[in-house]
């Protein structure tokens, strides 16, 4: 039904009953801690028309800049978008891919609503998913050929990423969580979705984020603590270790200086820190 001035104008014939709205908005989320002058919002994942305004003003420019030294790779950190599961143009994107318009539909995503299409119901978890690989994942594996690098990205969260959207990473990554469980090496985690993307790639290296979290507050984990954390990573078909974190100290900052909020600290201002003779 057509909107003028805002108010919606219901058919003629219109005999009575319930009308449901469907609103789209951008801009769904701000940037988490930031670095300095990089706040803003995310980025549409979804939006080939966003990633490639992003690769052309930020990514590109900051992999030109390392001249005949590229980086060992371009680094995509775990997906943490808030309900990111629309784009401008997903109805036209949804007819291409699906093969029907969904306007119809809409009304099967609604709560209430979902009983009657449950057997038939229309695909836009697979949708978005699609969108993210063709448009995000895609665009950066094939950035980082042309600047002789890889693609490493820890694949899972939202947008919905499936075990097949590693296919487009050279390495696929993980991260440990907070989970301090004895049996956690068990449950199906966020490590173990990368490991077994390597391993059906046929892949040698299956990283991770290793020490999230890691006994809460930092400094509170000591080197026990990590060698039992390194080990549940083992037993997930983890073989390379990423030390989450090791934060930066500008001079003049008062003893122990920066630390990470979500990890484990690994730099010479913890008090169990030996350096390399």
């Amino acid at each position: 039904m057509p909107l003028v001035n805002g108010v919606a104008q219901l058919p003629a014939d219109f005999k009575g009953g319930q009308v449901i709205f469907f609103g789209y908005r951008s801009g769904i989320m701000a940037v988490k801690r930031p670095a300095y002058g990089a706040d803003g919002q995310v980025i549409d994942h979804l939006s080939a028309k966003v990633v490639d305004k992003f690769i052309e003003l930020v990514a590109e420019p900051e992999l030109k800049g390392c001249g005949a030294n590229p980086p060992f790779s371009i680094f995509c950190d775990s997906l943490e978008v808030g309900g990111e599961n629309w784009t401008d143009d997903f109805l036209a994107e949804f007819q291409k891919l699906r093969g029907y318009d969904l306007k119809p539909f809409l009304p099967a995503l609604v709560g209430q609503y979902r009983g009657a299409h449950r057997r038939h119901p229309p695909r836009c978890g697979p949708t978005v998913t699609d969108l993210f690989n063709q448009n995000f994942n895609a665009k950066f594996s094939a950035l980082a050929k042309k600047y002789n690098t890889r693609f490493r990205i820890q694949g899972y969260g939202s947008p919905p990423a499936a075990l097949y959207s590693y296919a487009y990473s050279d390495l696929p990554e993980g991260e440990a969580g907070s989970s301090s469980s004895p049996t956690g090496w068990r449950e199906f985690r966020a490590t173990r979705y990368a490991s077994s993307a390597s391993h059906l790639m046929g892949q040698r290296l299956a990283s991770s984020e290793t020490f999230t979290w890691l006994h809460g507050a930092p400094f509170r984990a000591v080197p026990l603590d990590i060698k039992g954390a390194v080990d549940q990573q083992f037993l997930e078909s983890i073989n390379q270790i990423d030390c989450h974190g090791w934060p930066y100290t500008p001079n003049g900052i008062s003893y122990p200086g920066t630390s990470f909020y979500a990890a484990a600290v690994f730099n010479d201002k913890n008090p169990w820190y030996v350096a390399d003779a």
